[in-house]
């Protein structure tokens, strides 16, 4: 007599209906296609201004990068910490950050003591960010993009440049906001730029690939690759954004001419590819 339990027995709906939860799944595969069908239609053919458009969009009107908004982060990650920690200099000194959204490395960093400047191209995102002032803790946000450093301008209009307050003492890339960067050429200008005006380490984060294309051969193999493109994507939630494996992360930072001081892509769930660059001494 055999010790082994009997094998369930299904009544004929369960076998059914379970068959028919599991074919459900053909929707997720679904949206997952047309999730990379509609990323690579538009990385592929959305005029430039409208890129830019959907961006100031998605990001203006989203309570999730508003400070007060929900959803809005207002605390750093601490891997940021871990980066600031082991080579910025300590407070009050200045640090410059560019893609600043709604301020939330910007009012971290000013709460620990530092003086901040931070400048964003979403003048919704620039209003909504709380300046703070009050001995050499404080934080200002301006209108700017990297493409228009040194020049930025107040929320009313009145313009300045950041060469009055150079050389930062640090610098932060807001949030993967390189990655927002169009091309390769805007990339490399966007890093030249953030460091004519720091002196000292900048934190760069960019975004990793979200899926690879396939290597298989065939039509499915090619469709896998037209897919991912070069791997620029678009997310409605972010817009459109270039991604980085390690190998291209260190290229652009080569490309840019910096120097490397660390370095981290391993993908931890709680990590994002990052490095800390400085100008070439």
């Amino acid at each position: 007599m055999s010790g082994d339990p009997p094998a369930p027995r299904w009544r004929t709906t369960d076998r059914l209906l379970a068959r028919l939860i599991d074919r459900t799944r053909l929707v997720d595969r679904g949206a997952v296609l047309f999730d990379r069908l509609r990323s690579r239609l538009v990385c592929s053919w959305a005029p430039e201004g409208a890129l830019h458009a959907y961006n100031a969009l998605a990001y203006g009107s989203s309570p999730s990068y508003q400070p007060g908004g929900d959803g809005f982060r207002d605390e750093l990650f601490p891997w940021e910490w871990r980066a600031i920690d082991a080579f910025f200099p300590p407070p009050p000194a200045r640090v410059l950050v560019g893609g600043a959204g709604g301020g939330r490395e910007a009012l971290q960093l000013a709460a620990r003591g530092y003086e901040v400047i931070a400048f964003d191209p979403v003048r919704e995102l620039v209003g909504a960010m709380p300046a703070t002032a009050g001995g050499p803790a404080r934080a200002m946000g301006y209108v700017g993009s990297y493409e228009t450093l040194p020049a930025v301008r107040a929320v009313d209009g009145t313009t300045m440049s950041l060469q009055e307050h150079a050389p930062f003492a640090a610098g932060i890339c807001g949030w993967a906001s390189v990655a927002h960067v169009r091309t390769d050429h805007a990339r490399v200008a966007a890093l030249r730029a953030m460091a004519a005006l720091v002196a000292g380490p900048i934190l760069l984060s960019v975004y990793a690939p979200t899926w690879l294309p396939s290597a298989r051969s065939g039509v499915r193999g090619g469709i896998s690759r037209w897919l991912y493109g070069d791997g620029a994507m678009f997310l409605p939630g972010i817009g459109w954004v270039q991604t980085f494996d390690e190998a291209e992360l260190r290229k652009l930072i080569e490309r840019a001419g910096l120097e490397l001081l660390a370095l981290d892509t391993s993908p931890a769930i709680d990590n994002w590819p990052h490095a800390i660059v400085r100008t070439r001494l």
